[in-house]
């Protein structure tokens, strides 16, 4: 399972600077992001370590998959923004 708070991203928590104004959302094991290109995405570890993921962009909407990866807290930037994200 996943949990990230879309409320702490909006009142700046996991934010560094720059505009939220990118969506996402959950869809089972994936983060989507609505007009985000795929170019533009990031993900790393809770310790700052690059990971690899499966990034899917199918022209308006990049898809995160986070299938592969094992547990644990990941920061996804995407676009400007950052989030949090805790697979358990």
């Amino acid at each position: 399972s996943y949990s990230f708070d879309r409320n702490s991203v909006k009142a700046g928590i996991l934010h560094f600077g720059v505009s939220t104004s990118a969506d996402f959302s959950r869809n089972g094991d994936n983060i989507v992001f609505h007009g985000v290109d795929a170019k533009n995405v990031a993900i790393y570890t809770a310790n700052g370590a690059a990971v690899n993921a499966a990034v899917v962009n199918d022209g308006t909407d990049t898809t995160v998959s986070m299938t592969s990866l094992p547990g644990g807290v990941y920061i996804i930037k995407a676009s400007g923004i950052s989030i949090k994200v805790n697979k358990k």
